[in-house]
């Protein structure tokens, strides 16, 4: 169905630059915790504007700061676009990235005014904003493993408590609270009403009374959008429940939630920070109120490489859930890159792996469902050359999230106990 209606879309002016040119930036934009403007989040680092300085978010995606982007892509430039270069390269050497995700996984919602909008700029004239992007803060109620407080609050004071030289081995500070203001989420608002695809990142959307204020006003006033909200799942408020009823009541047909799962039972609370029941409970309950099935997302790194059958079995039969994606794999921060760990271990997982992922994908679709996993076989290259000081400070940092934790993540991963036992030799 999906794939069909994919075809189904003819998008001239993109299927012929399509090599070249990321349909982010002719849709619309992304706005960061911090308040910037960024052409997605895969270019965090090249701000293009301060929202507090910006007036009006329809004529800046229409003004020049944008416009830069989108006429150096048109003209085949991409590549030598410092904010997109790299993920370019990566997309054009087949690999999963927020190219691949823009032109191919959002290809029937960024693709269908792609033309008429387009015709409106040769004429000088407004393109309304199709796609946002937005997180509202940094509030979180996970430690998240893989996670700092640049992206969690709760993070700060377990940061709080490091050591300096823990703070420099693993290259961390303590990040201030950051969160958009009552001026920059009225700028969201006002472009609700034409948007074809919102995405909502955190910190955590659910912890955030902002996300459910403007939740509550797009799924009033634009219920044809496709809403994409990713969330840890851990706590859901009665404020929120309310606001998801909104979903079936209005009868919005695309609402995804994407579950950041990283693991079943303990190895998921070591990950996570939190209780895989509460958590599980939370997306059953999430799907009696809306009616509409949960994506589980998991985060592939050094912490739960060895889990990907475990995290596909327990789903496999759960009728809330619509599939599960492996496409997000560790490049940041150093110490929890899968690619640290050793190249014997990487081909006897690699091989493991291609032995089992068909007969899982048979499985998942049997029941109705669908499973992403090719990341894990053509997006994990070991380190070349191998890196004995990556592999230690791999296992240095599961060593302190256990002190954090209280208990160890090598209890209920076996497969790690063998990792620590050669790094430590």
């Amino acid at each position: 169905m999906r794939a069909q209606m994919v075809d189904d879309i003819v998008a001239k002016e993109f299927d012929q630059r399509k090599a070249h040119l990321c349909a982010y930036p002719f849709n619309g934009m992304t706005i960061t915790a911090r308040g910037e403007i960024t052409l997605c989040c895969a270019a965090p680092r090249v701000p293009l504007a301060q929202l507090k300085d910006v007036p009006d978010l329809n004529e800046f995606y229409n003004g020049v700061e944008m416009g830069y982007y989108r006429t150096e892509m048109e003209e085949g430039r991409i590549g030598e676009l410092k904010t997109c270069g790299e993920c370019y390269k990566r997309h054009s050497e087949g690999h999963r990235t927020e190219m691949t995700i823009a032109n191919e996984t959002w290809r029937h919602l960024l693709a269908k005014e792609f033309d008429a909008d387009w015709a409106l700029r040769k004429q000088g004239k407004a393109a309304p904003i199709r796609f946002l992007e937005y997180t509202c803060s940094n509030v979180c109620n996970q430690t998240c493993a893989t996670c700092s407080s640049f992206f969690s609050s709760k993070w700060r004071d377990i940061e709080q408590q490091f050591s300096d030289e823990e703070m420099k081995r693993f290259d961390r500070y303590v990040n201030p609270l950051q969160s958009l203001t009552d001026g920059d989420i009225r700028k969201i608002i006002k472009i609700l009403p034409h948007l074809n695809l919102m995405v909502v990142k955190g910190g955590e959307p659910w912890a955030d009374k902002n996300n459910i204020a403007i939740l509550n006003q797009a799924l009033d006033v634009n219920p044809q959008c496709s809403f994409v909200i990713i969330s840890n799942m851990q706590a859901l408020s009665a404020s929120t429940f309310k606001m998801l009823e909104k979903v079936r009541k209005n009868g919005v047909k695309n609402f995804r939630v994407g579950a950041s799962i990283d693991g079943t039972g303990r190895v998921y609370d070591w990950i996570r920070g939190g209780s895989f029941e509460k958590t599980v409970g939370n997306m059953q309950r999430y799907y009696e109120v809306t009616g509409h099935k949960i994506d589980i997302l998991p985060f592939t790194s050094f912490l739960n490489y060895f889990e990907v059958e475990d995290i596909i079995e327990y789903f496999l039969d759960k009728e809330y859930v619509s599939g599960v994606v492996f496409g997000n794999i560790s490049l940041w921060p150093l110490y929890i890159k899968v690619q640290n760990l050793p190249k014997e271990i990487h081909d006897r997982r690699k091989e493991a792996l291609k032995a089992v992922l068909p007969g899982y994908k048979e499985k998942m679709e049997k029941a109705g469902k669908f499973l992403i996993s090719d990341p894990l076989l053509n997006d994990i290259q070991p380190d070349d050359p191998f890196s004995r000081e990556n592999l230690e400070l791999s296992i240095r940092w599961i060593e302190k999230m256990n002190e954090v934790r209280g208990f160890r993540l090598q209890d209920h991963v076996p497969e790690l106990r063998e990792v620590t036992e050669m790094a430590l030799a």
